[in-house]
């Protein structure tokens, strides 16, 4: 009898240490997707394939549990159910998204853990941005360059960027580039940029916006790190998110009593403040005449250079101007779907949804985003509203799998807001 106990306890820690196992590689998928959705797999891409394969177990754990929330998952299920059969009913379309929603759902209501998700990507941020500095080294101190991205593994699709991968010195368009965009195992820096942005919002203010920087080293150096990352990257998007958030921390968030409180706007517009916002301009202005880089890379944001026929910006917000230009009547509303091809066209999330999906399409990708503006708090608000901001400069943050990456955290967002035992855990986090 006693023996059969123990042998039940022995199977029940069994299953639970297999459960919690799986239940962490479901959370770094969330990390990983991003950066796999390039690489062939047996059919399809790799993070295709992977979240394919774990569907299954996502169901099965949410049947599991008792569902608690939903209604923030309904935004990207209708914007999914909309994509997926306004032009047409599309069968991949549909079960892809699908999948995504039932990550969305199980990150809401904890089945995915996104505390273990959230620590894989400032890992995955940090290390990035110390191979990018290695690569800075290499090529200016011995003129070599670090590849790090397998290019014979790419797609068809993501063949445009395999000459930057194996030079850092030719762009997309095959001609040569004004200076060295080294982008660690990413295939471009923006692409850095874009992923390391939640990293260094988390990493600077915290999930509750309680904790001082100040008095943790390991926090601050990783901030670092992957600032000088999104600033060595040469990414306009980079360079501009990277001045943007820690102007946010400095100016938004004080040292208080050993905590962090949110500032009311008549305490920010203090004398000791302006006089540290004047410092930091007069540093950038300082940087822009004497670090030959950072002069480059602030000017492709707004101008144009020899070779290119637009600045970062202008190139985006132009073709997406004039494409919505050719648009009226009923394909204003619902857009064109896939009867143009536009994989190659250069320009930016907001203008390529209402080409493809119109209006109405536009609305519901933007629905949980501007709910999250009134509703979510500290780092999660800061990163919708970094979201909203980079949808017009840049594409990406509208593939599939960057959409994965940035709902989760909008689902981590509401979890912690609904559950006041996860607020507590996000106090005692470190």
């Amino acid at each position: 009898m006693i023996s059969a106990t123990r042998t039940d306890i022995r199977v029940n820690a069994s299953e639970v240490s297999l459960i919690r196992f799986l239940d962490g590689i479901c959370a770094a998928l969330i990390a990983i997707c991003p950066l796999l959705q390039h690489y062939k797999g047996l059919k399809l891409d790799v993070s295709s394939e992977l979240l394919i394969l774990f569907f299954p177990y996502i169901c099965y754990r949410l049947m599991s549990v008792i569902i608690r929330q939903i209604w923030p998952a309904v935004p990207p299920f209708l914007y999914a159910i909309y994509i997926s059969v306004i032009h047409g009913v599309d069968v991949y379309t549909l079960g892809r998204e699908v999948i995504l929603i039932s990550f969305y759902i199980a990150v809401l209501n904890g089945v995915i853990d996104f505390k273990r998700t959230m620590r894989v990507i400032v890992v995955i941020a940090e290390v990035a941005c110390c191979i990018e500095l290695i690569q800075y080294l290499l090529y200016y101190g011995l003129h070599k360059h670090l590849q790090c991205v397998p290019t014979g593994l790419l797609l068809p699709s993501a063949e445009q960027w395999i000459l930057l991968a194996k030079t850092g010195r030719i762009g997309v368009s095959g001609k040569v580039l004004a200076l060295y965009r080294p982008s660690a195992f990413f295939l471009e820096p923006s692409h850095l940029a874009i992923y390391s942005i939640p990293a260094l919002i988390f990493t600077l203010v915290s999930q509750d916006g309680l904790r001082p920087l100040q008095h943790d080293r390991k926090r601050l150096r990783t901030a670092v790190i992957i600032t000088l990352g999104m600033l060595l990257s040469t990414s306009g998007l980079g360079l501009a998110a990277a001045v943007a958030i820690w102007g946010l921390y400095i100016v938004v968030y004080a040292k208080h009593k050993g905590l962090f409180r949110k500032r009311k706007i008549r305490d920010v517009l203090t004398p000791k403040t302006l006089l540290l916002v004047i410092g930091i301009l007069i540093v950038l202005v300082i940087a822009y005449f004497t670090v030959g880089v950072f002069r480059t890379a602030v000017n492709r944001i707004f101008t144009t250079s020899s070779g290119e026929s637009n600045s970062a910006i202008g190139g985006r917000t132009a073709t997406g101007i004039r494409a919505l230009g050719i648009l009226s009547g009923k394909y204003l509303l619902i857009g064109v779907g896939g009867a143009v091809d536009i994989s190659n066209w250069n320009m930016s999330g907001v203008f390529y949804t209402i080409f493809k999906y119109g209006v109405v399409g536009c609305l519901l990708a933007y629905w949980l985003y501007v709910m999250s503006l009134f509703k979510l708090k500290h780092a999660y608000f800061w990163l919708a509203v970094m979201f909203v901001g980079l949808s017009f400069f840049t594409v990406h943050t509208y593939a599939a799998f960057y959409r994965l990456y940035y709902i989760a955290f909008m689902m981590a967002g509401y979890r912690q807001l609904r559950d006041p035992l996860e607020r507590v855990k996000s106090m005692l986090a470190v």
